[in-house]
């Protein structure tokens, strides 16, 4: 569990997800979260039934906050409190939603916070990886997560097209 590692290490008190998926990361963010952080942890609502199923065990945890909202919505960033000092990008694996994502969500961010990129394997996301001006560290051969530290300094500016018709989980948007 890598996320037990970092979490023990980096020890953040507000971690945030975008992009929960079934769960599966967010259960090993909530086994490895101390006692006195916050875990927001926010999917699109797709209808997709099995989306946070993993999480059902964690639901009455005053750590954990679930949101059904889109990432990429001003508006979700007011149901997330400020100073995130780690950042975990998992939602569509496309460069154009990663880079949007980024943009809107540095706001909510400390300096030399910490963003873990996931499924960089996937569609674009290595042209996302590449536009980050940051130091980066991977991916490793079999791990397809990247991760560095945001730096305030310098803003994230870079942008790709979007496409006319995207897929979020199965539902066009």
């Amino acid at each position: 569990n890598s996320w037990h590692l970092r979490l023990d290490i980096l020890q953040p008190k507000n971690v945030v997800e975008l992009g929960t998926g079934q769960g599966v990361g967010a259960v090993q963010i909530m086994e490895s979260l101390r006692e006195d952080a916050t875990f927001t942890t926010i999917q699109y609502d797709d209808g997709e039934p099995s989306h946070r199923t993993a999480l059902s065990m964690w639901e009455s945890d005053k750590r954990l906050h679930m949101l059904v909202a889109d990432t990429i919505n001003p508006d979700t960033l007011k149901m997330v409190s400020d100073n995130v000092d780690l950042l975990f990008i998992d939602s569509t694996h496309e460069a154009w939603h990663a880079a949007e994502e980024l943009h809107l969500w540095q706001i909510k961010l400390v300096d030399k916070a910490v963003v873990v990129v996931d499924d960089m394997d996937q569609h674009d996301m290595m042209d996302f990886w590449h536009s980050i001006p940051y130091d980066r560290i991977g991916p490793v051969s079999g791990n397809w997560q990247g991760v560095f530290f945001y730096d305030a300094a310098r803003p994230y500016t870079c942008s790709f097209d979007r496409p006319h018709k995207t897929t979020y989980g199965g539902s066009v948007r």
